[in-house]
Order: structure tokens, then C-alpha cells, then sequence
């Protein structure tokens, strides 16, 4: 029995991962390498290290997270070059048309505009560089007073929306648990019920109740014969 409980929760453990993995990840067409939608780019280093391992980035195809050409969603990925050098002045983004890094002029934006060179791999403390909506970086003027004239985006809808992702996720992992529970049950059960009536049945044989049998017949002769002397 417990080698059978040991097996559903083997399954169960493989399943659960893929499951996770295939919910979080999203991938894009279009692209020479793989590339991943996300809803938000890491914000410190260990966020980005998760990330990172997360699609399986390597020294040599360093981990990335830009706005796609349109600036209007982010993308993570992992790049031919294990990181990108980046002048002062200048954001990036990632070019569909030809998979590559290009850069993006920010010398307009409000704040945030990165003034002294730095590579890729922290790219977490150049924020601006990362923040979009409405298809502009939210540090620029325009993109501000575009975000003006249109339904300003609520960050505690957001994250409710966010949360109850999350939510569906939990739950459906545990109803899968508890479903794998009571299939993993019934098969001991079956087993258990099987195994017990075998026992019941090569204990209640023809030969046992050869003794019982015998008897009534014996007590059936005695009343036969008693009648015939009357």
C-alpha cells in the first residue's frame, strides 16, 4: 500500500511543475531565439537570477528583459551575447524584425534616463527603462499626457487581477491533489476488497461444510425412518 501512495505522489510531483512551468511561460513566434511574454521585468538581482534559471539562460546567452519594437509589451529572453554593453542616454528594446537588441534615445523622458554607461545585467536598476504603457515609455512627456486622457490603469485592480491568477492556479493544483488523493484510494481500496473476499472464498469451501452437510442428512434419515415405524 505504501509503495502505491509513493507512485500516485511521484506522478503527481512530475505533473505539478510542467503544469506551473507551462502557466507562467509564454512563448513568441517571430523570433530567431526563444522569446517570452511577461507581465512585469525583475526588479533586484534575485528576481532576476529566478528569472533567468526560469528559461534556462546560460553565461553564454545572458538573461534579457526588454519592450518588444512596439513598446507595447515586455518580453524576456535569453541573448546570443552573455550581456550588452549600453551607452549613457539609451534604452533598449528588442527588434522583431531582425531578433536583435536596438537602442531607444531617452534623453526626453522626465527621469530615469540612465546617464552613465552599464551593462545588461542590471538592467533591475534602470526602471524607467522597463516601465511602459499605452506603447511609450512611461517616463516620457507625451506618454504622460497620454495616460491623462485615458482610464489611468489602477495598480490595486492590477494586482487583484494578478492575485487571483494566482488563486486559479493554487486551486486547481490542489484540486488535481485531491482528485489524485481519491483515485490513488479507490485503486488500495479495490485492491484491498479484492485480496478479502479471496480469503472468504478459500475459507467458506465445499470441503468445510462437508461436516455441516452430512449431519442434516443423517438427522433427515433418523425422521424417515421414525415415520415408517408409525
Amino acid at each position: 500500500m505504501e509503495g502505491n501512495i509513493l507512485c500516485c505522489l511521484l506522478f503527481f510531483g512530475i505533473l505539478l511543475p510542467l503544469f506551473v512551468l507551462q502557466y507562467e511561460l509564454k512563448k513568441l513566434d517571430g523570433y530567431e531565439f526563444p522569446v517570452f511574454l511577461t507581465k512585469q521585468c525583475p526588479r533586484n538581482q534575485t528576481e532576476w537570477n529566478e528569472r533567468s534559471s526560469a528559461i534556462n539562460c546560460t553565461e553564454d546567452n545572458g538573461y534579457v528583459c526588454l519592450p518588444n519594437e512596439n513598446i507595447t509589451e515586455l518580453l524576456e529572453f535569453c541573448y546570443i551575447y552573455p550581456f550588452i554593453l549600453i551607452q549613457e542616454n539609451i534604452c533598449l528594446y528588442l527588434s522583431n524584425q531582425y531578433s536583435a537588441v536596438d537602442s531607444y534615445s531617452c534623453t526626453g523622458f522626465l527621469s530615469g534616463c540612465p546617464n552613465t554607461s552599464h551593462v545588461s545585467n542590471n538592467l533591475f536598476e534602470k526602471p524607467d527603462c522597463t516601465s511602459i504603457g499605452n506603447g511609450c515609455f512611461l517616463a516620457e512627456p507625451s506618454c504622460q499626457s497620454l495616460t491623462s486622457t485615458v482610464q489611468p490603469i489602477d495598480d490595486t485592480n492590477h494586482t487583484e487581477l494578478k492575485n487571483s491568477k494566482g488563486g486559479i492556479v493554487i486551486g486547481t493544483t490542489i484540486v488535481a491533489f485531491i482528485i489524485t488523493c481519491i483515485v490513488c484510494y479507490l485503486v488500495i481500496i479495490h485492491r484491498k476488497g479484492n485480496q478479502t473476499c479471496k480469503q472468504h472464498t478459500d475459507v467458506e469451501t465445499p470441503e468445510a461444510l462437508e461436516p455441516f452437510f452430512s449431519q442434516n442428512q443423517h438427522d433427515v434419515n433418523e425422521l424417515h425412518e421414525e415415520g415408517m415405524r408409525t
